[in-house]
């Protein structure tokens, strides 16, 4: 009974109100069961009414001295540190501003390092590749991080983000920062009616005008094309293949050195650090810095921005966090191939590679997906060269005159949209494309098989970024930023038994070899391609009844080593994969020389 008088004040406590003084017992007159219920409901009516004086002073100044310190320090208040109980107290006369979302913090301390709770609720916009996450992710992560709620909105590809990511810096004035104003400007200027460096003070005349002209602006756009959606993200999803343009033309930032202690970049593979580590000037991919363990105030703090300008104090190479990847597959009509064509193709070269795409049996018959660089570098892979040779097709005559031969006497069709459906129709007998579009084709007909070049592929990566816009929020980048990096590459995202659909987790690859313990397992669910049935591996929980009601749900004709029902290729397969990189000055031109030339030609 006389505990609950004081649970009620230190939960006041916690909503950083200052606890309320016991009352005092003994000059009250009375005793017994009644005096004492009498003696807690006259303190709580006179708490209540304002009548506790003692109660009432050092509460005011216990805020008082709160307000001048958080204001003397020059402390970055923004909608997520700002006290909102203080907000009235600290702004001038006649300045309407409503108080923060997530203004309420209390700094801690964890094992010496400061960390910072929240009492509200924070937010987070993402911008994610559309089948790139889990729809649950957006309610788990709420539930795995208590501080806070992630809004996901979808983009449908990564060339979309990457258009959507230039209009959205271009209207903002940070579009090529580096050569102008750029960021230094977007993370400095102070936003009308919001909390600056020297607490909240009045907005300039040109800053309330350009607010009103944005206002406008965005009263008169629409959502369709993506800008809006851009513009408001904190974390946008990124394609690798244009993490090297969004770099060197400023639309992404870079992540502070306090990520190098952070958890999530200690157990990333160095081949994933090495993919998100960015030259600022070109976008080349450069060595990552090497993580570290130091938990000290200049690595690691309660509330640091997790983004900072490529010129400032802290920056590192680090501009994008590796979540999923995926590669390039083949895909053939069973029906339109003849089967004297395959066998002989499994005999010369154990299965399909790419030399076989210039077979004169698929004279017209190839679709290729994923841009013009997916034709060179099938060119330069089918002559044992390496897709990122920094000749491109100068290589070799052969790497020439085979980029020739596949646009004028092999390619049907050389379009994202076009690809898929021209291989559904059967025009195409050959589709050459990402993982996630082939194998989300082939699941849907029995006609259709998947295959992997056996001497290699090409490597994939969808990341996450943080687009050079965040500044420019009202409130700035959250503070959830560094979770959600947390979150989507933690073990216990890795789902492997799908194989390569919906993408692999990046923290089961190093680069070499895939991780099938994560999901304890000793290899994929649907077994290894070119395994016998005999010989296929499998989860070594499941059981012959197991596998009977799997290969049903399936269809009853499930085979080993099926790469739409869980299979995947070997790890050597894997070793002899590459990503992609931004191609050199002398390899881009002579490729666009060959461009021009297919142009002129066709006009004619």
């Amino acid at each position: 009974f006389f505990s609950r008088p004081r649970a009620r004040a230190s939960m006041r406590a916690a909503s950083f109100a200052a606890p309320a003084p016991h009352p005092p017992w003994h000059v009250i007159p009375g005793r017994g069961r009644i005096a004492r219920r009498r003696r807690v409901e006259t303190f709580a009516k006179g708490e209540r009414n304002g009548t506790s004086d003692q109660s009432k002073n050092q509460t005011q100044s216990k805020e008082t001295q709160h307000s001048d310190r958080l204001v003397n320090r020059g402390v970055l208040l923004s909608r997520r540190l700002g006290l909102v109980s203080l907000t009235s107290g600290l702004l001038p006369s006649g300045f309407g501003v409503a108080p923060p979302s997530a203004g309420a913090k209390l700094n801690l301390e964890y094992d010496g390092v400061p960390s910072v709770a929240y009492a509200f609720d924070a937010t987070l916009e993402v911008v994610a590749l559309r089948n790139s996450i889990p729809p649950q992710w957006e309610t788990e992560f709420g539930k795995v991080t208590r501080k806070g709620k992630v809004s996901i909105s979808t983009a449908a590809t990564p060339k979309d983000v990457y258009s959507d990511l230039k209009k959205s810096s271009s209207s903002l004035g940070v579009l090529n920062g580096l050569n102008g104003v750029g960021f230094n400007a977007a993370m400095t200027q102070q936003q009308p009616g919001l909390p600056g460096p020297n607490g909240f003070v009045p907005p300039t005349e040109a800053q309330l005008a350009a607010a009103n002209r944005s206002k406008k602006k965005a009263n008169s756009t629409t959502k369709k094309d993506g800008k809006t959606k851009i513009a408001k993200a904190d974390v946008v999803s990124l394609g690798d293949e244009f993490l090297g343009p969004a770099v060197a033309n400023g639309l992404v930032l870079p992540l502070d050195e306090s990520v190098l202690c952070s958890d999530w970049y200690q157990r990333l593979p160095k081949v994933w650090r090495r993919l998100g580590s960015r030259n600022f000037v070109d976008g080349t991919m450069v060595d990552p810095p090497a993580p570290t363990r130091r938990y000290d105030a200049n690595t690691k703090r309660g509330f640091k921005p997790t983004v900072v300008s490529p010129n400032a104090p802290g920056a590192t190479s680090v501009y994008g966090v590796p979540y999923r990847w995926g590669c390039t597959l083949f895909a053939y009509r069973v029906d339109k191939i003849p089967k004297a064509l395959l066998l002989e193709i499994e005999r010369d070269n154990g299965g399909f590679d790419w030399p076989d795409l210039w077979r004169p049996e698929f004279e017209k018959k190839l679709a290729f997906g994923s841009g013009a660089r997916t034709q060179l570098s099938a060119a330069l892979r089918s002559e044992n060269f390496s897709a990122n040779e920094k000749n491109g097709p100068l290589s070799s005559q052969k790497v020439t005159d085979k980029l020739h031969q596949l646009r004028e006497k092999q390619l049907l069709v050389q379009d994202d949209l076009q690809y898929a459906q021209a291989l559904s129709n059967g025009d195409a007998w050959i589709a050459v494309g990402p993982s996630d579009d082939i194998l989300a084709l082939a699941r849907k007909t029995s006609l259709l098989k998947v295959v992997v070049p056996k001497s290699g592929t090409i490597l994939f990566s969808d990341v996450w970024v943080v687009p050079a816009t965040v500044f420019q929020k009202n409130g700035g980048p959250s503070p959830l930023i560094g979770n959600w990096f947390e979150y989507t590459t933690m073990p216990g995202r890795v789902n492997l038994r799908s194989g390569l659909r919906g993408g692999v987790a990046t923290t089961a690859f190093d680069g070499e070899t895939i991780r099938y313990d994560l999901n304890r397992m000793t290899g994929p669910s649907g077994g290894f391609v070119g395994d016998q049935a005999e010989n296929a591996s499998d989860d070594s929980a499941e059981t012959a009844l197991s596998n009977f009601i799997r290969n049903a749900i399936a269809g009853g004709d499930a085979t080993p080593g099926d790469l739409t029902r869980g299979g995947m290729p070997r790890d050597d397969v894997f070793q002899n994969s590459e990503f992609l990189e931004p191609l050199t000055p002398r390899a881009t031109q002579a490729y666009n020389d060959i461009i021009r030339q297919w142009t002129a030609e066709t006009r004619k």
